[in-house]
């Protein structure tokens, strides 16, 4: 009888640990999946709120503010967008260094610089054109995280590339 309990106590001291194995395994797993959420969360913060980008925009609205008759404006984006990086020799004479001013003043390369009609159309338009496939991904999801009913003019939406990697910001302008 003495060597059963033996026994015994060892099979209860294997399920122990089998059960232990299984409880840090568990454990492990539902915090490798938070962990990564959370990354993948801060990744895409900071690629679609960049503060660079941000920085553009801004001056890109100022520049507009001071120098620029939004009719006209809004005539020559009519329902849709403008890069300002293309030669418009209309929206040059409007603003004549706006093109060149956030590169040269902030010294870092914008080259793509929208200005968008607050509206999906406008939005829709861009994402079709032809523009790289994570830009397209960083529109759904503005698109679908904005609320068009609300009143702002026109959106300034600005993609960096810094190495090989692109970041986004749009400034919703009243």
């Amino acid at each position: 009888m003495g060597d059963k309990m033996k026994l015994n106590r060892k099979g209860f001291m294997l399920a122990e640990v089998v059960v232990s194995a299984s409880v840090v395994a568990v454990v492990l797993v539902t915090m490798y999946i938070g962990i990564n959420r959370m990354t993948a969360a801060y990744d895409k913060r900071n690629r679609y709120y960049d503060l660079d980008a941000q920085q553009v925009a801004m001056e890109v609205n100022d520049a507009l503010v001071r120098n620029m008759n939004f009719d006209s404006l809004f005539d020559i984006i009519g329902g849709g967008y403008i890069l300002l990086s293309e030669e418009n020799e209309e929206f040059k004479s409007d603003v004549p260094t706006l093109c060149t001013l956030y590169k040269e003043k902030l010294e870092i390369n914008a080259d793509n610089v929208y200005i968008v009609r607050n509206n999906s159309t406008g939005l829709t338009q861009l994402k079709d054109s032809n523009i790289n496939q994570s830009f397209k991904d960083y529109l759904d999801y503005f698109i679908n995280k904005t609320d068009f009913n609300e009143n702002y003019s026109y959106f300034i939406v600005v993609e960096l590339e810094k190495g090989n990697d692109y970041y986004y910001y749009t400034l919703k302008v009243k």
